[in-house]
């Protein structure tokens, strides 16, 4: 009798703190960590908000008034950081671990990723330069103290309100050319490709990826096995899902991996809003995101497109890659993304809708190591990396329930492509490049140490 009491009370014990929580099931075991790396960002980026303050009370002939008008913007940059901070994380648990988002909450979580990530790279930018343009023992002037503060209040104003932060032209192109070892001949490149109306798989295959290096070399690993997998069936899909931290590179990669994985026709998700002149649709290589467009359906156009050139080859493999994070964490920052659904339910929609006719859809997760090959004190090799390969299930979506395959894929990518973000941010007082690149180097965040990880 004793041993049932106690068989019983265990499993009450393991019914009350083990069956609520969603992730102990299927053996997952573990949370998202996602507010770790988010709240780290959060700090990281106080810290240099306060050691701004500093830099300004220590320097010569600064008067109580401007010390006072420094902290007051710094006090907002907080306010406004914790604000959206706090926001994120309320909207991650709707979308992701209560499973209530509504649409709405779901379009507010991508927003607000957005602003942060632009808001912060700015503020960051802007603290940089003026310590640059001020390091000197000379006195700083009152008028372009006054000018810096009302920047970036104007970005903390912003996001308190959650207005839409812009992304200037010249971010935008430092963006694309983070590490061009030839800038001039890959402009020249793009505007002629873009004049021309190439097909975006020809703009990519143009560009030469190893420009965008700073070395010639870069490897691909772990293709071989998965190409072989692959080779098993006459007809395949396969969905390329990776992390996104440079433009162009990550496109043309994505690209390189799906040929060299064997795909006979490859397409590519992206933002239309990206492109001065967005290359063709017609040439069936591209799925664009349209945004605040209520008619814009990437997903089902995704969907369409695959099974459209799957059934015109007599056997082969068709690709599609998408970065499922929606959009760039900003150089600056290296803030954290939440990896979104739609990728998922693309491979999960189509596997169901092919499985009649014996076409099996894989989930390809690459990852490539840009940011550390760009930012490193020494050189790195650029590397490609096949993380895994997994056979999408054929069942149907459930819509009244979640669903376990399309979650635990998304927190294992969200795990995977934000393990070098939430404590990564450029150094607002040593801003020293890397050779054969346009952005900082890396540094490890050390105790009482102004050195910060990019």
């Amino acid at each position: 009798m004793k041993t049932l009491m106690m068989t019983f009370f265990c499993l009450l014990l393991a019914l009350i703190f083990i069956t609520p929580n969603a992730w102990s099931q299927d053996g997952q075991g573990i949370p998202p960590k996602y507010f770790e790396k988010i709240n780290s960002f959060g700090h990281l980026t106080e810290y240099q908000f306060d050691s701004f303050s500093e830099f300004i009370r220590n320097s010569s002939q600064v008067t109580p008034e401007m010390i006072q008008m420094t902290e007051s913007s710094i006090e907002l940059q907080k306010t406004a950081l914790r604000k959206r901070i706090g926001e994120l994380q309320d909207l991650y648990n709707k979308a992701f671990l209560e499973k209530n988002a509504t649409k709405d909450d779901r379009k507010l979580l991508v927003t607000h990723e957005s602003n942060l990530s632009i808001a912060i790279h700015r503020q960051l930018v802007l603290l940089h330069e003026f310590i640059k343009a001020h390091k000197s023992t000379s006195p700083i002037q009152e008028r372009k103290l006054k000018r810096l503060t009302q920047s970036l209040d104007s970005l903390s104003i912003g996001l308190i309100k959650g207005q839409s932060i812009k992304v200037p032209a010249a971010m935008g192109i430092n963006q694309v050319f983070q590490a061009s070892q030839n800038l001039g001949r890959s402009l020249c490149t793009l505007a002629a490709g873009f004049c021309q109306k190439k097909s975006l798989s020809e703009l990519m295959d143009s560009l030469q990826e190893s420009r965008f290096l700073r070395t010639q070399n870069y490897e691909f690993i772990g293709i071989d096995p998965v190409k072989s997998h692959l080779g098993q069936h006459e007809k395949a899909v396969f969905i390329i899902i990776g992390n996104h931290d440079q433009p162009l590179m990550d496109i043309a990669l994505a690209r390189k991996t799906s040929l060299l994985l064997g795909s006979n026709h490859h397409i590519t998700m992206t933002r239309k809003s990206v492109y001065p002149i967005p290359p063709p649709e017609s040439a069936g290589d591209v799925v664009f995101v349209v945004d605040n467009d209520p008619n814009s359906n990437p997903v089902q156009k995704s969907i369409d497109l695959l099974k459209e050139n799957i059934a015109k080859k007599q056997n082969g493999r068709v690709s599609l890659a998408v970065y499922p994070e929606g959009m760039l964490p900003y150089s600056g920052g290296q803030m954290p993304m939440t990896v979104k659904e739609g990728a998922f339910v693309i491979a999960r929609k189509l596997s169901h809708q092919l499985a009649a006719e014996g076409i099996p859809v894989y989930l390809v997760q690459m990852k490539t190591n840009i940011i550390e090959h760009l930012t490193d004190l020494q050189t790195t090799s650029a590397k490609v990396v096949i993380e895994r390969l997994e056979k999408v299930p054929e069942s149907a979506i459930d819509r009244q329930r979640p669903d376990q395959w399309i979650e635990t894929n998304r927190v294992i990518a969200e795990n995977s492509f934000n393990s070098h973000r939430g404590k990564t941010q450029i150094d607002i007082f040593n801003l020293d490049k890397a050779p054969r690149s346009k952005i900082p180097y890396g540094l490890e965040m050390r105790t009482c140490s102004r050195v910060f990880i990019f």
